[in-house]
């Protein structure tokens, strides 16, 4: 069992804070031992390292070091986060496609993210488009990516330079891009459901495409999990797969769906519930959605805490309907708002341009 990572300085101040060293009286080790972040790379590399072996302290080279360290890296990020100095992210890694996928997951999702060349669906359009098929069980616990698919696609409209350098997506390269539209049905054909972060965003410009995802059944991974009562602040992709102990290159459609992939099935850090399962268990029962108009400016905050979100003219949540009655009692004594507009939502318009 690995007591300490070795420090990379060799010649620290004396008594500086070893985390979990054994022979440190309290928790300081003798001159000679430091974990300084402000002295890293200050010595030369050729210089011996120190590690702690019980009460002894022992020289090993630099490549023996390196070594170690690669052969335990696991066992070594662990130590690491549990000093509570420092918190470790990992590259994310796609997951294989599996050919022969676990037999005890029957059914299937499709995990879809978009590029486009700005946010308004009925003037811009789509500039990259990619999706993972993915099995789940009867729970809705996630199995195997089984299919993946990704391109490029050329707009009807130019690509704004801001865009350009938010996703790296040259005119250039979309010049003469199409997408294998037949593909994309075929794998959307027998799925459950279509699951996206932000899934209004994602389903008006992919049904304006596509027509087909018009007929099933949408989740949002950003709406439809309760990130804020498991204390997350950020619920962006990026903030919710750093939680996770990952990070990705942003803003490519195929990155974002291995990392929503991630966050929905967490392998690393788990969270208290599998937002997998949530969304199954969501996209089974009607809901309502609640728009709340003209409330107090000073409860903004707290409307943002129990997980409503501003959609441009009023605060809006969705929930389940026995829900309803206790949500809009809140809105009336608490929030004070001056009224209130309930839409009711089946499964199949849930985040639809068209349907609702």
């Amino acid at each position: 069992m690995l007591t300490t990572l070795a420090p990379v300085d060799p010649h620290p101040l004396p008594g500086d804070f070893v985390p979990g060293a054994r022979n440190a009286k309290k928790r300081r080790l003798p001159s000679g031992w430091s974990t300084s972040s402000s002295r890293i790379g200050r010595r030369a590399a050729t210089e011996p390292k120190k590690r702690l072996s019980g009460n002894r302290v022992e020289a090993f080279t630099p490549a023996e070091f390196s070594a170690f360290v690669v052969s335990n890296l696991d066992q070594v990020l662990a130590e690491v986060e549990k000093t509570r100095i420092c918190r470790v992210e990992k590259a994310l890694q796609r997951r294989p496609v599996v050919v022969r996928p676990d037999p005890r997951f029957q059914r299937t999702v499709l995990v879809v993210d978009v590029e486009t060349t700005g946010t308004n669906p009925d003037i811009d359009d789509v500039t990259e488009f990619a999706c993972l098929k993915v099995t789940i069980n009867d729970e809705g616990k996630m199995g195997d990516v089984v299919a993946s698919y990704s391109s490029l696609r050329e707009p009807h409209i130019p690509i704004p330079p801001d865009i350009t350098l938010l996703t790296n997506i040259t005119n250039d390269d979309v010049a003469g891009k199409t997408l294998d539209v037949p593909k994309i049905v075929e794998l959307l054909s027998d799925v459950e459901f279509v699951v996206a972060h932000n899934a209004k965003f994602d389903r008006s410009f992919c049904s304006k495409m596509i027509p087909e995802f018009e007929c099933v059944p949408w989740a949002c991974s950003l709406d439809d999990i309760p990130w804020h009562t498991w204390g997350l602040v950020s619920q962006n992709l990026s903030g919710l797969l750093k939680e996770v102990g990952y990070y990705h290159g942003a803003h490519r459609a195929l990155d974002d769906c291995y990392a929503l992939l991630e966050i929905l099935d967490p392998r690393w850090k788990p969270l208290p519930q599998e937002p997998c399962v949530i969304l199954y268990d969501t996209i089974q029962r009607p809901r309502v959605r609640i728009d709340a108009r003209k409330t107090r400016f000073t409860m903004n905050g707290e409307l943002k805490k129990r997980g409503y979100r501003w959609n441009g003219s009023g605060w809006s949540i969705t929930v389940e309907i026995e829900e309803e009655a206790a949500e809009l009692a809140y809105l009336k004594q608490k929030a004070r708002t001056a009224y209130t507009i309930v839409h009711s939502e089946t499964v199949e318009a849930k985040y639809s341009p068209t349907l609702r």
